[in-house]
């Protein structure tokens, strides 16, 4: 008599549907955000959204295309349109706001470290941020005054992440975390509590538009 045959289950490979491909153009699906497409890819938010024609408060809707990349050639029709909306006088207008937010940012005491956490691992040119070495339950603190542009965990790498607005320049990210506390649209201030650490190690970043910065320069400065 044969042994009765015993059905293999088979193994469904578990797929990060977080990575895209940034050079190709892009459908717009459910709970898509222009600040997490814009981090996936190495994009300024300001810059996708001029590329894409998007204005604020930068609503996406489903089934949309937007282009990923700001080194992929632009249609004309967009081209025109952003001409259309873009005079010089305006442009010299958004550059003297961004200088003039740009100088308070250098002239105030205005960052702080995100955990009371001995550093694992500083930044350097092959690792563009920070990594903590941290214990379940820290508190995570705003390094600056800004707006809570994303929180989800939509990039698996980085769990539970939040992304702060800081100037139309910087943003800040913290990944890991085990609670968060703050919801997008949230305004926070310097040192408020918007997470705890899991017991991954703590990783943050800062970016001023596509330029990572070294946060401990910053706070350096200030002394």
């Amino acid at each position: 008599m044969k042994p009765p045959k015993i059905e293999q289950k088979k193994v469904v490979p578990i797929i990060d549907k977080s990575l895209i491909d940034c050079s190709k153009e892009y459908k717009v699906k459910r709970d898509d955000k222009l600040v997490l497409l814009a981090w996936k890819c190495g994009v300024s938010v300001d810059k996708l959204a001029q590329i894409n024609n998007i204005k604020k408060p930068y609503q996406l809707f489903i089934g949309d295309t937007l282009l990923l990349n700001d080194n992929k050639k632009i249609t004309k029709n967009i081209i025109n349109k952003v001409k259309e909306n873009k005079s010089n006088k305006l442009e010299k207008s958004l550059d003297k706001v961004l200088k003039k937010a740009d100088q308070i940012i250098k002239n105030n005491d205005f960052w702080v470290l995100p955990v009371k956490a001995k550093i694992k691992k500083r930044f350097s040119k092959t690792h563009q941020g920070i990594e903590f070495a941290t214990k379940k339950g820290l508190d995570v603190i705003a390094v600056s005054s800004g707006e809570v542009v994303y929180s989800g965990d939509k990039l698996l790498q980085f769990g539970k992440m939040i992304i702060i607005k800081h100037s139309d320049s910087y943003y800040s990210a913290y990944t890991k975390n085990e609670s968060v506390f703050v919801k997008e649209g949230d305004i926070v201030r310097v040192k408020d509590k918007i997470a705890t650490t899991s017991a991954d190690n703590f990783y943050f970043e800062l970016r001023r538009k596509t330029k990572y910065i070294d946060l401990l320069t910053l706070i350096k400065n200030k002394k």
